[in-house]
């Protein structure tokens, strides 16, 4: 079954909820997340990424299992598969997606989930984008394009969670990023760092020195740059946040101003399914026609 619409995802529920009748919201939010990913992505690479089913892995899904902590199946696991089964779904029509899906297959989930974490941005602001083909040229090599009220280039660079943090680690990001982008074309450039780095108290200060001198030496091209990241919060819930820098010395005009201002309302889309909301709504309906 391809999974096309609200009504497939009603369809999965249905049948999770007769096998299930009696489970919490949590047990079924992970059960469709989980399903979602097999008929979506691929049913080995689930069993292999998330679960481990074989008790071994195969050389491309390492990576995948270390990043959702899949050993320890915690909070964090599945946040992290919560979270990239309702960006799979939502985002399944953006151009060039199914190479996304397939650089997953190919053992990339890291770098592409932070992509794919970008998208889901850009869409619940309703910002048109798509994402771009890897040219695999110098300076012509960014990851999304956004094709709103004005194209612009957006390069995205995540930050694994063993990596130091410090104003160095920054720059060397952003150097890196812009290398990738046009230098005569608006450009974006995403960072997505760790939650550990937000333990520093004064990491907001050193990120905001590290980004003054690097946009200072790129006026012509960075719009803005764009930091997400996770905050932690006790009972190991956790928050999102994302920090827009504009560069005050780009020459800004009003339609590179909208898509900024877009990025700083954060107003959900009407179009963004939020699957835990569909399965509220339906475990609503169910367990009130048998009462």
């Amino acid at each position: 079954m391809k999974i096309e619409n609200k009504d497939h995802l009603i369809k999965m529920f249905d049948v999770q909820y007769n096998t299930h009748p009696d489970k919490d919201i949590d047990f079924y939010k992970m059960f469709m997340a989980v399903e979602m990913l097999r008929i979506m992505i691929d049913n080995e690479w689930v069993n292999q990424s998330i679960f481990n089913c074989h008790n071994k892995l195969d050389k491309t899904n390492r990576e995948a299992y270390k990043f959702f902590r899949s050993e320890d199946l915690g909070y964090n696991w599945q946040e992290r598969v919560y979270r990239l089964a309702e960006w799979v779904f939502n985002l399944r029509d953006v151009v060039n997606f199914d190479l996304i899906i397939q650089d997953i297959l190919n053992g990339e989930l890291v770098s592409r989930y932070a992509e794919m974490e970008v998208g889901s941005h850009l869409k619940i602001n309703s910002i048109n984008f798509e994402f771009v083909k890897p040219s695999g040229q110098k300076g012509n090599d960014f990851d999304i394009k956004i094709k709103d009220e004005i194209d612009i280039n957006c390069e995205v660079k995540h930050k694994i969670e063993d990596t130091d943090f410090s104003e160095k680690t920054i720059e060397k990001s952003l150097s890196k990023a812009n290398k990738q982008i046009p230098q005569d074309s608006p450009a974006i450039i995403f960072i997505k760092y760790p939650s550990e780095w937000t333990e520093d108290p004064n990491y907001l200060e050193k990120i905001q020195s590290a980004c003054k001198s690097f946009l200072n030496r790129n006026k012509t091209h960075i719009v803005a740059l764009i930091f997400c990241f996770q905050i932690p919060f006790r009972g190991g819930m956790s928050g999102w946040a994302y920090n827009v820098l504009r560069n005050p010395n780009y020459a800004h005009n009003q339609p590179t101003i909208n898509v900024l201002n877009k990025l700083e309302t954060m107003q959900l889309n009407s179009e963004w399914l939020i699957i835990e909301n569909l399965i509220r709504e339906q475990l609503k309906i169910k367990r009130k026609n048998n009462s």
